[in-house]
């Protein structure tokens, strides 16, 4: 009778295991964007889709049981997708005005991430925000700068800034490095990741704000709440089975908010 019990509960949990799998592979895959964000997130020279963030994004959802399809966008078009429900899961910083309305915001910070001022290496630190008045400020185009701090800065007349955009972070490093602009104003993953690969040349920076990263899932997929709580039950399983630290590690990114150093 033992035997009989333990084999019908055997069957049962194999039946049960398999409708999970068959309802993963049935499901419409979620769709996912991205920015170009080294490391975190980019296209290969085969023009696939790679970067720490979008791996943890994959296991995240292997996880939940869950099929994926990543695409990358420009800023305005991925903000646009979520806004419609074409797109429906990103990973980014939480509170951008741009789409906050748009996204259900994940209940955990994945981790920090930083928008920076940066200066060549030998120059002292400006006192902010006298500092910058009159001078060259570099910006990264197609990125926004919505953190408080950061438009304190852009939107005060009183200092005369003479904005210009690169069209890529090294070649703002190199303009920065040149002389042709002062300071240069920039996230510190996609920066790092450049100077990592730009021969010796050597930056300063201080930190103006720190941005949570979350999941942020577009409340316009008729699927977003099912979404939202596969996704954070899993998010919760990789956290309690201690995987969640190792992805922190392999995305670099810091558990704690860095506070502003000027």
């Amino acid at each position: 009778m033992r035997r009989t019990g333990k084999t019908l509960f055997t069957l049962a949990l194999t039946a049960l295991l398999a409708t999970g799998a068959a309802r993963a592979s049935s499901e419409a895959p979620v769709r996912i964007g991205f920015l170009e964000f080294p490391p975190f997130s980019y296209l290969d020279a085969q023009q696939q889709p790679q970067g720490s963030m979008l791996a943890f994004a994959q296991r995240l959802a292997e996880q939940a049981r869950l099929n994926v399809e990543l695409t990358p966008y420009p800023p305005a078009r991925l903000y646009h997708n979520l806004a419609t429900g074409t797109t429906e899961l990103t990973l980014g910083a939480t509170g951008n005005p741009a789409i906050s309305q748009h996204v259900l915001t994940g209940k955990e910070v994945i981790g920090w991430i930083d928008l920076r001022l940066y200066y060549p290496a030998g120059k002292s630190a400006p006192q902010l925000p006298q500092g910058l008045r009159g001078k060259r400020l570099l910006l990264i185009h197609g990125f926004t700068y919505w953190a408080p701090e950061a438009r304190q800065l852009l939107d005060d007349p009183g200092l005369q800034l003479h904005l210009s955009k690169a069209h890529s972070h090294e070649a703002a490093i190199e303009l920065l490095q040149r002389g042709r602009n002062d300071y240069l104003l920039a996230y510190q993953p996609p920066i790092e990741e450049a100077l990592a690969h730009s021969g010796g040349v050597a930056l300063q920076g201080i930190t103006l704000h720190s941005l949570p990263v979350s999941l942020l899932l577009s409340r316009h997929s008729p699927r977003a709440n099912e979404l939202q709580a596969r996704l954070e039950q899993a998010y919760a399983e990789l956290k309690n089975s201690g995987e969640l630290q190792q992805w922190r590690q392999r995305m670099h990114l810091r558990t704690e908010q860095q506070a502003p150093d000027y």
